[in-house]
């Protein structure tokens, strides 16, 4: 794989990462969307978690030459195995 496309498909899977490890880490994080309804905060983390799922499995497909598993449940399992890791 040629080091372009690594880094058009996992750059922003790092990237998007290294956003949910630094607005997890603050006490306060600055508030993007109001909490409008009560539990917001998890639809929140859902539609989070959501889009990272989204990137890693682009990012999958983009060397599915060398994976042999259901991509679909492996980037599942990479945002959840993240997501536990965080919080």
């Amino acid at each position: 794989m040629k080091t372009k496309k690594i880094l058009l498909y996992w750059a922003p899977v790092v990237a998007y990462a290294a956003v949910i490890y630094i607005f997890s880490g603050m006490p306060n994080p600055p508030k993007v969307l109001p909490s409008s309804f009560p539990n917001s905060d998890k639809v929140y983390h859902f539609i989070e978690y959501a889009l990272f799922s989204f990137l890693i499995l682009r990012a999958l497909y983009s060397s599915k030459e060398s994976i042999k598993i259901d991509l679909r449940l492996l980037a599942f399992l990479l945002a959840l195995g993240y997501g536990a890791t965080d919080e």
